[in-house]
């Protein structure tokens, strides 16, 4: 839990500082399109058109004491 604490919090520093650099910021789509129309196209890293992702997913299985206790928990709620 505490993990999380700090996690959460050197997130939210980060997104405060980050948001504080660029807010000042002002450029428009044109803008962007004139920079990198500028660098040669031989100058840009090639990067393939096609990836493969693939994802394991596993779903353990709760035992009957832990489906209980949530259903406890749940029920609180109510």
């Amino acid at each position: 839990k505490e993990d999380f604490r700090q996690n959460f919090r050197e997130r939210k520093i980060a997104e405060k500082m980050q948001a504080k650099i660029v807010e000042g910021v002002k450029i428009s789509p044109q803008e962007v399109k004139a920079y990198y129309d500028k660098i040669p196209k031989d100058s840009l890293a090639l990067y393939e058109s096609e990836l493969e992702i693939g994802e394991i997913v596993v779903y353990p299985k709760a035992s009957r004491d832990l489906e209980k206790l949530a259903m406890d928990d749940l029920a609180e709620y109510k």
